[in-house]
């Protein structure tokens, strides 16, 4: 569990930006194949992660196994591997592409300098989406849009890796031990922080705090950092609440991401019609996650106020105000070069045209 939380918590790292680590060890050999229409053939597959089976984005992996394995009538076989119990996250990339492993379900944008493309739905700065909202858009952008289709795809074959759609990974918000109700109220107080996070909350006119998962309980309860910013579950799962008693959770702000990743080799392989039946099952998972986090975060709102804790929302302007942050500091500054380096500047300028105008009301 503590495991995951660090990887979670990058991931929000990630959206600050936290530097692309890892290889994805791309194999060279990612041509592109026309799939049969159908096929009597089998396929015993294995999909491996870092989260549990019993946390919340375990399900929804578990979730997309059945009804792939329900839907194909038998064709699909899959051997899930939870808790790094294949091998440490870092390593799921370069293990897919290689084809070390045919499936796996990895943050992308914790890996964002190889593979800033299909990281951009992660960056979620839009106009207040809701949950249902926000997976609507990134879907659009994957499967829907011609244009953003090829984009993706070609940095899909380079990488020799198929990306499918994300889930929700929740809510997220700053937990502390004195009333807060606005950035206003924060000014001068210490926060969680790492890499381009830094600048975010500075400009915000925060003390930006690089704390280890591991110490964030302690570091928190000794007044290192005032202010923890993390996913609302973890933040109950951690019970940061034993210390802080003011939670204020960013209005209608959702993380997405973890796709179901699968060998591009593999995915060639598929016929159409399970390859088919692959992308709805992850977008039924998707949708899925939707209503699971929320199950999850009303229960962390309760564990919350029966601590005592007072709990409520940080304003849209506010919320706006760290968005575009964080949007300035990320996708217009690191993650566009990230996108020249691989060779992708085209690419990466008409996909952050379309998921900006995906995710921009009216």
């Amino acid at each position: 569990m503590k495991k995951a939380i660090a990887i979670l918590l990058a991931l929000i790292m990630a959206c600050g930006l936290l530097a692309g680590c890892g290889s994805s060890g791309n194999s060279g050999n990612a041509g592109k194949t026309d799939a049969p229409a159908n096929s009597d053939k089998t396929f015993d597959l294995k999909i491996a992660t870092f989260v549990m089976e019993t946390e919340t984005n375990g399900k929804v992996m578990q979730y997309f196994i059945d009804q792939v394995q329900e839907k194909s009538g038998g064709k699909v076989k899959i051997t899930p591997y939870y808790g790094e119990s294949f091998a440490a996250h870092n390593e799921l990339p370069s293990l897919l592409a290689s084809g070390g492993l045919d499936m796996a379900m990895f943050a992308p944008n914790i890996f964002v300098s190889e593979m800033p493309l299909n990281s951009i739905v992660t960056y979620n700065y839009s106009d207040g989406y809701s949950r249902e909202e926000i997976l609507a858009a990134a879907q659009k952008l994957i499967f829907e849009d011609a244009e953003a289709k090829a984009a993706l795809a070609a940095e899909e074959q380079k990488l020799n890796i198929k990306f499918l759609s994300p889930q929700i990974l929740g809510g997220l918000g700053v937990i502390t031990k004195k009333e807060i109700n606005s950035l206003e109220d924060m000014k001068g107080m210490k926060i969680t922080s790492e890499g381009g996070l830094d600048t975010v909350w500075s400009g915000l006119g925060l003390v930006p705090v690089m704390v280890n998962v591991p110490d964030l309980y302690e570091s928190f309860s000794r007044n290192v950092v005032e202010i923890v910013n993390l996913l609302t579950v973890p933040i109950a799962a951690m019970k940061l609440y034993e210390i802080g008693k003011c939670y204020r959770e960013w209005t209608n702000y959702y993380m997405v991401g973890l796709p179901i990743e699968v060998n591009m080799d593999v995915w060639n392989s598929l016929p159409s019609d399970l390859q088919e039946i692959f992308i709805q099952a992850s977008k039924d998972a998707a949708t899925y996650s939707a209503k699971l986090n929320e199950e999850a975060t009303t229960a962390a709102w309760k564990d919350m106020e029966a601590a005592g804790v007072s709990t409520g929302y940080l304003s849209a302007e506010d919320t706006s105000k760290y968005l575009q942050g964080t949007k300035t500091v990320t996708v217009d500054n690191v993650w566009l070069e990230y996108t020249k380096t691989q060779g992708f500047e085209k690419e990466g300028q008409l996909l952050l045209e379309k998921w900006t105008k995906l995710i921009t009301k009216g």
